[in-house]
This record gives structure tokens, sequence and C-alpha cells, in this order.
């Protein structure tokens, strides 16, 4: 009984003893950042192709989404001040409330041509879509166009209204002189 006892402590101790000891794990670094186009030389470059989804719910209402970017070349080149060549983007953007299909829109850069001063409309590219929220039954994203390679955006609220109906606006948290200033001639 006696030997049943220290082996139990013996055992409870080197349990212990391995639980509170640091755990020394060698995590692996991430990649560098890569470029999101890819060309070399005076080749037409293009963004990755992407395709987010997500879910929400709010209250008693499931909103799923698929957002999808894809390049295409048919849709024409930008070529920028230094010559080089980008291929327009598509953003493909499927909504469902309820496992009811409440938008599914393909955005072209055309769209936004109302919205866009001509040297910003003739030089950017779609480039992105997100989540922003919900509020009074509108789900709202924001959508994104800018240079290709630079920090140079302009972006816009989606704004989805119950009935599947959407409108673009402009982002009013950009300032139109910052955007107009920021832009080389």
């Amino acid at each position: 009984m006696k030997m049943k006892k220290i082996l139990s402590l013996v055992i409870l101790s080197v349990v212990i003893f391995a639980s509170c000891t640091k755990n020394v794990r060698t995590e692996e670094k991430p990649e560098p950042y890569r470029p999101v186009t890819t060309a070399s030389g005076n080749e037409v470059q293009r963004m990755q192709s992407l395709c987010l989804q997500d879910t929400l719910l709010v209250g008693s209402n499931k909103y799923t989404w698929v957002v999808e970017r894809q390049p295409c070349d048919s849709l024409g080149i930008i070529e920028d001040e230094m010559g080089d060549k980008y291929a327009e983007n598509i953003l493909k953007l499927n909504v469902k409330k309820n496992g009811n299909v409440l938008l599914s829109h393909t955005f072209y850069k055309k769209e936004f041509k109302s919205l866009l001063d001509k040297k910003f409309y003739s030089y950017s590219i779609i480039d992105g879509c997100r989540f922003l929220y919900v509020k009074e039954g509108k789900i709202v994203f924001s959508l994104c166009l800018s240079y290709p390679d630079t920090d140079m955006s302009r972006p816009f609220h989606l704004i989805i209204h119950p009935d599947g109906s959407y409108k673009l606006e402009k982002d009013d948290i950009m300032d139109d002189d910052f955007v107009t200033d920021t832009i080389t001639s």
C-alpha cells in the first residue's frame, strides 16, 4: 500500500512538473509580403483572384455573402503614367438573407464613372469589397477603386435595400480635395 502511494506521488509530481514547464515552440515565420500583381517587363499585370465568404446573424436574420474578384483582360487594359499595364477587375457579390438571394450582381468599373473624376476613372481598377454593417434592414458594404500598386483609392458604400435594390454612393469620410490633391498631373 505504501508503495502505491509513493508511486502515485511520483507520477503526480512528474505530471505537475511537465505541465508547469515552459513549452518552447518554434513558429514558422510568415511569408514576406508579395505584390498583388504578377508580371515582368512590359506584360499586363493582374491582381490575384480572390474569393471571400462570411455569415452574420443579426437578430433573427442570417446574412451570408460571397465576394469574388477576378482580373478580366477583355474589359480593357489600364496603362498608368509610368507605362505599366494592368488588367481591369470585375467584382461579383452574392448576398443571401435567410437563404434567399438578396443580391447577385457583377460590378464593373463603368458603374462608378459618374462618381469619379475623369483622371481617376481612367487610371483606376476595382480593388476590393468588404462588409461594413446592417442597419434598419439595409446591408452596407464598402467597395473600393484604386490606382494599381499604390495606396491611392476611392471608397464607396454599396447600400442594399431589403427588396434587393442597391445604391452606390461615395464614402464621405474621404475628402474629395485630398483625392484631387494627391493625384499627380
